[in-house]
């Protein structure tokens, strides 16, 4: 067997073995399809984003307003957390004059006015760790599951936002791209968004561990911590932080976004040039040989993910590129998460 023979079984391996997400070879495509599965239109358009996030996000807004409202009424005790700035979201009523005056240092005028805030008064912050790394810049049918992602994270930061809760969001591929430390408030919501429509945040390897690990730094324990990701190819240990994460957040949720092709290749689709994400190494692969091995491999792959989070109590929601209704699942495991099952 010749280097080029051996060089082509080799990559031929590693796409059954890892799973990689495919680039078809752009010059190989029709101009439909280079406009659908190219890295080039993986930047979502923030207009468009908009659109789809008004129309997804009532629902969620409603069921983050419940989830808070259940979560006090739970709680036990009324114990003192400490004291923070008032903002204007904030009731008036609950200025607590005395310490905005011992606070201002004997100042003629108050120069802040502070809350005392007391344990069962602390919401939820909700975090959200955002795949943008090359195997998201990926799609066969009406869009790429980077622009499915960007969908989910925006409406779930709306819904945040707009029920008043703190949303923080961080960008990540071999490195944090983007990072926004939970905040209120709806300007923060377009600090987001302005990272999410941003291309420079967009590609490169995938260091989920990292990522986890440098996000969780920033969280307090009151904390609903999001992974959207396709979970593809993750260069570094990733189940070790995340079981950190869940002990110290009050819920983790697993948000897997794939391609129909990324668990499953249909009969008939032949031989193709292919290259894999961030190399410039191509070759060809009988998609018809590899077929079985592959859709295997793929349900072996989701399975093995998706009890990674079981197995530390966290959510697993699964959606891909054909997917209509997303906030459903979401929906269903924000109910069942407030009522403690």
């Amino acid at each position: 067997m010749d280097k080029s023979e051996e060089n082509a079984k080799n990559n031929h391996k590693s796409v059954i073995h890892h799973l990689k997400s495919l680039f078809f070879d752009p010059e190989t495509l029709s101009e439909e399809a280079k406009r659908n599965i190219t890295p080039n239109n993986a930047t979502p358009n923030k207009a468009n984003l908009m659109k789809k996030v008004l129309i997804n996000s009532r629902q969620l807004f409603d069921i983050f307003k419940f989830t808070l409202i259940y979560k006090k009424k739970a709680s036990s005790g009324l114990q003192f957390y400490g004291m923070r700035k008032y903002t204007a979201e904030d009731d008036a009523s609950k200025i607590d004059w005395k310490a905005s005056v011992r606070m201002s240092a004997g100042h003629e005028k108050v120069d802040e006015l502070y809350l005392k805030v007391y344990e069962e008064e602390m919401d939820l912050s909700t975090f959200i760790l955002l795949d943008t790394s090359s195997t998201m810049l990926f799609g066969t049918k009406e869009c790429l599951k980077s622009d499915m992602a960007a969908v989910v994270a925006a409406t779930l930061g709306y819904a945040a936002a707009m029920s008043k809760t703190r949303i923080g969001a961080a960008l990540y591929s071999d490195k944090i791209n983007a990072m926004h430390i939970p905040n209120r408030g709806e300007v923060q919501f377009h600090r987001m968004l302005e990272s999410i429509c941003e291309p420079k945040n967009y590609w490169g390897s995938s260091h989920l561990g990292k990522a986890i690990n440098i996000a969780q730094e920033s969280l307090t324990g009151r904390t609903m911590f999001i992974i959207i990701s396709d979970f593809i190819d993750i260069k570094d240990d990733w189940y070790t932080p995340l079981k950190q994460c869940s002990e110290k957040f009050d819920s983790m949720i697993g948000v897997m976004i794939r391609d129909p092709l990324d668990y499953h290749i249909p009969e008939g689709l032949g031989r193709m040039r292919v290259a894999l994400p961030y190399t410039n190494n191509r070759t060809e692969v009988d998609f018809d040989k590899i077929r079985d091995k592959y859709n295997k491999k793929a349900i072996e792959e989701e399975e093995k993910i998706k009890k990674n989070f079981n197995n530390i109590g966290a959510g697993f929601i699964k959606l891909d590129t054909t997917t209509d209704d997303f906030v459903r699942p979401f929906l269903e495991y924000f109910s069942l998460w407030a009522s403690g099952h």
